[in-house]
């Protein structure tokens, strides 16, 4: 990603300005719908960090309901098309992932989606990794 103090947002064309999580843990959240845009590794990290979702992903659930449904979308970075990839974990929820860039843009509530694994969650992890093999 190039170094950017600010970008406009894929669905609500607001300012999407750079904030950090701890100490190594960089995003961008838009001021109007709050959706993230950050890199692979990121989420990543994100996912793995206890509490991160509470601070970071404070949007509203339903303005990310809707904006979910906004497709396509272009990267905000380059403005090449995003592309809409089912979660491994939790196939219900699709990632805008821009290849070029290595970014992955999220609506209001889906980083606390994807760190909320169900029962049904781990079931359905459980029979696709079987069917892979």
């Amino acid at each position: 990603m190039r170094k950017y103090d600010s970008f406009e947002c894929p669905k609500c064309q607001s300012v999407m300005k750079a904030h950090r999580y701890g100490t190594d843990i960089d995003y961008f959240k838009c001021v109007g719908c709050e959706g993230l845009l950050l890199g692979w590794a990121t989420l990543q990290n994100l996912r793995a960090e206890w509490m991160a979702d509470t601070v970071v992903d404070s949007g509203s659930v339903s303005v990310g309901s809707e904006n979910n449904l906004i497709n396509p979308v272009s990267c905000a970075s380059c403005k090449k098309p995003m592309v809409r990839l089912p979660d491994e974990q939790q196939v219900h929820i699709c990632l805008d992932f821009c290849a070029v860039c290595d970014l992955v843009y999220l609506d209001a509530g889906e980083l606390t989606d994807l760190k909320q694994l169900t029962p049904i969650d781990h079931i359905w992890d459980f029979f696709m990794r079987f069917r892979k093999k």
